[in-house]
């Protein structure tokens, strides 16, 4: 049996599996780089939405949250973590609603706190290569499209209509 890695996604040596076949060891080595890089993830994560939290009470642009080592940090692991970032994004948009907050959209999405101002950026660059570039979000509406993007009920790379839910 050949075992070919699909390293589409994961292209970090530190996670990749070094014994070539399929064995109970390399079964073993797979289950805890999964986990040492789940861990290395989630702390990741962690660190981008604390650094947030805290610029946030100074700072609304998104260079003063996306130009930072905290999110080159997220950037480095690569599209694959595009479900660890949509979790937490969605974790952090209830936080922000059952607490009552707004979301710079009118009040309408109760969206606030924590990275949540910012994960879309960072779905966006991993995802399409390069920081949206908008100045005006709707905040309700861009999680809304990230949702449905991630569920794939969004046909397509559907950058533009992303954009245009942004407000451009």
């Amino acid at each position: 049996m050949n075992f070919f890695p699909d390293t589409n996604l994961e292209t970090d040596l530190l996670y990749l599996p070094s014994t070539p076949e399929p064995t109970a060891s390399r079964a073993q080595q797979i289950l805890r780089l999964s986990f040492d890089r789940n861990r290395a993830v989630r702390n990741a994560l962690a660190d981008f939405a604390e650094r947030c939290e805290r610029v946030a009470r100074f700072h609304s642009s998104s260079a003063m949250h996306t130009e930072c080592a905290e999110y080159d940090a997220l950037l480095a692991f690569g599209p694959s973590i595009v479900p660890h970032v949509m979790l937490q994004y969605a974790r952090d948009v209830r936080v922000g609603q059952q607490h009552g907050g707004g979301g710079g959209d009118g009040g309408a999405s109760g969206i606030i706190g924590r990275g949540t101002l910012f994960w879309y950026e960072l779905l966006h660059e991993l995802v399409w290569g390069r920081k949206t570039g908008l100045q005006t979000v709707r905040l309700g509406e861009v999680y809304k499209c990230w949702e449905e993007w991630f569920q794939g009920q969004l046909e397509g790379a559907q950058e533009v209509g992303m954009m245009a839910m942004a407000g451009e």
